[in-house]
């Protein structure tokens, strides 16, 4: 009955000692460089040194996972500029897809918005033409006050400098118009490029 016993507790020492080393095979620890420059293997990991970033292993040093280091304020800005960056990209070229298939699409509705606007700058000019023509107008009736010996009338001056506002907006009108040219046309060309990055096998003329 002894040997049976002892054989009894010797199996169930073994077992014990299967399960404790199992259990610490099971059990994660942290690998991390300390100040000093050390490499420190622990079950715990002082908060100070979680940014700098560290290893998760096994109780044998195999490697489990790799945290990496917290980013610097100055590589967090320069990820959210290039998500920014490839965010706005993503809309752009979806709107490209959904409107053109080819750049000699693109090319012509270039062309489209500067007739428009050519037809913009000529209705324009055309009401700073009949400006100019008022203004002469008047001017000559003052003219002929002043050869009279005449005060010009206070309609005619009135008249007059209501027609030079008319014009200085009708010529600030213009500029918008021909800078809203430029505008356009570095647009356009903008997405014809884009559209041959995007769609490569579109970058020769339709035949």
């Amino acid at each position: 009955m002894k040997i049976y016993s002892l054989a009894f507790c010797a199996v169930l020492i073994c077992l014990s000692f299967l399960s404790a080393n199992a259990i610490s095979q099971e059990t994660i620890y942290y690998r991390y460089v300390n100040e000093k420059g050390v490499n420190v293997i622990s079950s715990r990991i002082p908060s100070r040194y979680v940014q700098r970033g560290y290893d998760i292993v096994t109780y044998d040093g195999r490697l489990l996972e790799r945290v990496p280091p917290e980013a610097s304020p100055e590589e967090k800005a320069r990820m959210l500029k290039e998500r920014e960056e490839q965010q706005r990209l993503q809309v752009w070229d979806k709107e490209l897809r959904r409107r053109y298939s080819h750049p000699d699409d693109i090319e012509a509705a270039k062309q489209r918005k500067l007739a428009q606007n050519r037809n913009a700058i000529g209705i324009v000019e055309r009401n700073i033409e009949k400006i100019d023509d008022e203004i002469n107008r008047y001017q000559s009736l003052a003219a002929a006050d002043e050869r009279e010996g005449r005060d010009v009338s206070e309609e005619t001056l009135t008249a007059i400098k209501q027609l030079q506002r008319e014009r200085e907006i009708e010529f600030m009108e213009r500029e918008k118009t021909l800078e809203e040219n430029q505008s356009i046309v570095n647009k356009y060309n903008r997405d014809i490029e884009r559209f041959k990055i995007i769609r490569p096998e579109t970058a020769v003329a339709k035949p």
